[in-house]
Protein backbone atom coordinates (compact mmCIF):
# COMPACT_ATOMS: atom_id res chain seq x y z
CA UNK A 1 0.00 0.00 0.00
CA UNK A 2 1.25 3.49 -0.84
CA UNK A 3 0.53 6.94 0.61
CA UNK A 4 0.68 10.15 -1.42
CA UNK A 5 2.80 12.90 0.14
CA UNK A 6 0.59 15.65 -1.30
CA UNK A 7 -3.06 14.56 -1.16
CA UNK A 8 -2.58 11.83 1.53
CA UNK A 9 -4.55 9.28 -0.54
CA UNK A 10 -3.75 5.60 -0.12
CA UNK A 11 -3.58 3.25 -3.10
CA UNK A 12 -2.32 -0.21 -4.05
CA UNK A 13 -0.52 0.61 -7.28
CA UNK A 14 1.05 3.85 -8.52
CA UNK A 15 0.32 5.26 -11.95
CA UNK A 16 3.16 4.29 -14.30
CA UNK A 17 4.04 5.98 -17.55
CA UNK A 18 7.02 6.37 -19.87
CA UNK A 19 8.30 9.65 -21.27
CA UNK A 20 9.99 9.28 -24.68
CA UNK A 21 11.41 12.85 -24.86
CA UNK A 22 10.99 12.81 -28.66
CA UNK A 23 13.06 9.64 -29.04
CA UNK A 24 11.73 6.87 -31.28
CA UNK A 25 13.52 4.05 -29.42
CA UNK A 26 14.23 3.22 -25.77
CA UNK A 27 15.56 3.98 -23.25
CA UNK A 28 12.55 5.94 -22.09
CA UNK A 29 12.23 7.67 -18.76
CA UNK A 30 9.97 5.78 -16.34
CA UNK A 31 7.69 7.70 -13.98
CA UNK A 32 5.64 6.38 -11.06
CA UNK A 33 3.24 8.70 -9.30
CA UNK A 34 0.04 8.99 -7.30
CA UNK A 35 -2.96 7.97 -9.45
CA UNK A 36 -5.10 10.69 -7.83
CA UNK A 37 -2.97 13.85 -8.05
CA UNK A 38 0.16 12.73 -9.98
CA UNK A 39 2.47 13.64 -7.11
CA UNK A 40 5.13 11.70 -5.18
CA UNK A 41 4.37 8.87 -2.76
CA UNK A 42 5.97 6.51 -0.25
CA UNK A 43 5.28 2.93 0.78
CA UNK A 44 3.00 2.85 3.81
CA UNK A 45 5.43 0.73 5.84
CA UNK A 46 8.15 3.39 5.42
CA UNK A 47 6.18 6.16 7.14
CA UNK A 48 8.07 7.60 10.09
CA UNK A 49 6.10 7.68 13.32
CA UNK A 50 6.31 10.73 15.54
CA UNK A 51 7.55 9.45 18.90
CA UNK A 52 9.47 10.98 21.75
CA UNK A 53 11.22 7.67 22.52
CA UNK A 54 14.32 8.57 20.50
CA UNK A 55 17.12 10.01 22.59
Amino acid sequence: MYVCLTCKSTFYAPKVYYEAHSFENPPYELFRECPICSSTYIEEGNCKKDTDDEE
